[in-house]
């Protein structure tokens, strides 16, 4: 094989790894960024919520509402308030409401 042959495919080599190491570096930070991002939108409408729920300001129906009309700024989830004894007080479900005495634990909702 000739030098420069060699020395082609050496710096294609050595620019075919950086590039590599640069794109996955950039792929990891901004999964972890997006992850960070929802996670800290998600803990701000929980709080809101149980704030707006447990001082007893907004009733259920008015709480659907609200989960209603964010759908679109939050796929996919779903906010549940408990007692301290872990029993289900509110829960966000498509299409359903909030229900007195409605059973539920905190263990079928845990983060899997």
């Amino acid at each position: 094989m000739k030098i420069r042959t060699k020395l082609a495919l050496r710096y294609t080599l050595a620019t075919a790894a950086v590039v590599s190491v640069l794109i996955a570096v950039v792929l990891i930070s901004s999964y972890r960024n997006r992850e960070n991002e929802f996670y800290q939108l998600l803990e701000s409408e929980a709080i809101t919520k149980a704030h707006l729920f447990l001082n007893g300001n907004v009733d259920p129906e008015t709480m659907h509402q609200i989960y209603l009309n964010n759908r679109e700024f939050i796929h996919e989830v779903e906010v549940a308030v408990y007692d301290s004894e872990l029993r289900l007080l509110y829960h966000e479900y498509h299409g359903e409401r909030y229900r007195q005495g409605n059973p539920g634990n905190a263990s079928q909702y845990s983060r899997r």
